[in-house]
């Protein structure tokens, strides 16, 4: 439908623009411009959040503390806001026997200093909010990597 409104100094053209709603709005030429207009501004707003959002891992970290010591080690070592990307050296210097994982990520655990899995063996995996201590017979974990 289209009505005849006064506007701009004189008598313009409004049309009746109903919406999936049902609502119901009156629009001119330079309304529906503007209506334009913004939804283009809105959806490049929106592409630009997904693309944003897709690299932001880039600086996330655990949330929660890891823990680490030796055999005998009276000295604990601890970890809080690793991040989530890397490998991760142990800092116990002859390697860690027992682990505590309070975070709320799941960690694997390699016997070598760089995260890789020695002959015969895989990484241990530890999930979130559970321990692990190493067999009597097998060498210490040395690195950690975070799952996310």
């Amino acid at each position: 439908m289209v009505l005849g409104v006064p506007g701009g100094g004189g008598w313009g053209r409004m049309r009746d623009v109903r919406c999936r709603s049902g609502l119901s709005v009156w629009m001119d030429g330079v309304g529906v411009r503007v209506l334009r207009r913004c939804v283009g501004v809105v959806s490049g707003v929106a592409v630009g959040m997904a693309v944003v959002s897709g690299c932001s891992g880039l600086g996330r970290s655990t949330v929660g503390m890891l823990s680490f010591r030796g055999e005998d080690a009276r000295v604990e070592v601890s970890y809080s806001n690793t991040l989530v990307k890397g490998c991760h050296r142990i800092g116990v210097p002859a390697g860690a026997t027992h682990v505590v994982n309070n975070t709320l990520v799941d960690v694997v655990l390699y016997r070598t200093a760089d995260c890789r899995e020695v002959a015969g063996g895989e990484g241990v995996y530890t999930a979130t909010t559970l321990s692990n201590v190493t067999a009597p017979e097998s060498l210490p974990w040395r690195s950690f990597r975070v799952i996310h």
